[in-house]
């Protein structure tokens, strides 16, 4: 059981929406999002996030949208060749863009969001029974120019998700956080970012549009908790490490499964295609049809001096090397999350050994029980 300060703002959802996985909105099934998720090469692409209250707004988001995805073209463009803390903070400007006003600061922008909002959702309101939920969609948000820093959270790490997938930040996994905030042994709000794993180094980054904070938590831990509390910080660091290393032991048994069943798979094709092997043998040289008595070998002058000195026999199958192998010998084009947690277990081998499946499961088991819901 992980030391925890701060209850969950996903328990607190939890409380008031009930244990569930989707909602149903429109016709369409929308995947909760919360801590656990992991937004990089996710499937799902319609996402709702349930606030703590039914005071809060039921957010959908839709990734596939022609707002978002348009933010995610104009991010590749203007994040490609960029560090890590350079992409953050123009993923951090991308966002704020959306509800900048002409003749208005940033500033008073932001500080007249959050009174927008709720006078949004209490129109809203007015056309719904005591018990009825609020749905809005995240186009009507940005429509309005209303976004507050569960909106620009969650829309950040989508970005972040996309702009790992097309390789401009390094491989890893982008997830939302959600938390209070308790400064000087006081809950003083809740707030929403958005938070990057960097898979090759284990440094975590802290991507936060409203706050304008593109840090790496790992070396700026300090002053990040000055800012937001250490008790937010320090559960934060604790929740997303057993996430994030529960994932990437998964990774290393996925490539493992992977390889057992493709050599399974190869297994049954010698097995249940024995016309493809005819076939095969039917284009012998003549020396190698001769040399195993085929009637389509006829015998030239050599064939039997060439037969003692051990030739004839098939050629050597070569196996195709799995993706993982290709990188370990330099191939980076051919890395996969996962790749360097494994690299780093198995002691820096270039023969990843098939009992590691094994161990990784029981590992993953093991993580597993330790894992709360966030």
């Amino acid at each position: 059981m992980l030391n925890l300060e701060l209850m969950g703002r996903s328990v607190i959802s939890q409380q008031v929406h009930g244990d569930i996985s989707e909602v149903q909105f429109d016709h369409k099934p929308w995947q909760i999002v919360n801590s656990k998720t992991n937004w990089v090469n996710n499937a799902n692409k319609q996402w709702v996030s349930l606030g703590s209250s039914k005071s809060r707004e039921r957010l959908f988001f839709d990734e596939n949208s022609p707002v978002v995805t348009e933010l995610k073209a104009q991010a590749l463009l203007a994040c490609k060749g960029k560090d890590i803390a350079t992409v953050l903070d123009t993923v951090n400007a991308l966002v704020n863009d959306l509800t900048a006003q002409p003749g208005k600061s940033r500033q008073d922008v932001e500080r007249s969001l959050d009174a927008q909002l709720e006078e949004l959702l209490r129109e809203k309101r007015k056309t719904l029974g005591p018990s009825d939920d609020i749905n809005i969609h995240f186009d009507e948000l940005v429509e309005k120019k209303i976004l507050v820093c569960r909106h620009k959270g969650l829309l950040a790490a989508s970005i972040l998700a996309h702009l790992v997938e097309n390789n401009i930040l390094p491989q890893g996994c982008v997830r939302q956080y959600r938390s209070s905030l308790k400064i000087n042994d006081k809950i003083i709000g809740a707030h929403t970012w958005s938070v990057y794993r960097n898979a090759t180094t284990g440094d975590l980054w802290m991507c936060d549009p409203r706050w304008q904070t593109a840090k790496n938590v790992t070396q700026e831990y300090n002053h990040l908790a000055a800012r937001y509390g250490n008790s937010a910080l320090s559960d934060m660091v604790k929740r997303l490490d057993v996430e994030d290393r529960l994932l990437l032991i998964e990774e290393v048994v996925a490539h493992e499964q992977a390889k057992e069943e493709l050599a399974v798979t190869e297994e049954r094709k010698e097995v249940e295609e024995p016309k493809a092997i005819v076939e095969k043998q039917a284009e012998l040289s003549e020396f190698d049809a001769w040399a195993q008595g085929k009637a389509t070998g006829k015998y030239q002058f050599g064939y039997y001096t060439k037969y003692l000195l051990g030739y004839g026999s098939k050629p050597p199958v070569v196996e195709e090397k799995s993706d993982y192998d290709k990188w370990v010998e330099g191939d980076k084009s051919a890395y996969h999350f996962g790749y360097y947690a494994y690299w780093a277990l198995k002691g820096k081998s270039q023969s990843p050994q098939a009992s590691c499946s094994a161990e990784a499961k029981n590992t993953t088991e093991e993580v597993k029980k330790k894992t709360l819901v966030f």
